[in-house]
């Protein structure tokens, strides 16, 4: 079975790159790397640009 890969870009200078056997496993990979929760808030924190990354459409946010 081939590799399933995607690239996901923000910009010039984000990029996002999976690959999975399947669909399923890559999807699972696209939540898990950009879960909010799973960010390291603090550098955002320090760097004072904390809400503009949340809202920067950039991660994956579980419904409430």
């Amino acid at each position: 079975m081939k590799n399933i890969r995607l690239e996901v870009t923000r910009g010039d200078d984000q990029k996002l790159v999976l690959n999975a056997k399947t669909m399923n496993e890559l999807v699972d990979k696209v939540v898990e790397w950009q879960l909010w929760e799973n960010q390291s808030l603090d550098y955002y924190k320090d760097k004072g640009t904390l809400e503009e990354e949340k809202s920067s459409g950039w991660y994956y946010f579980k419904n409430k």
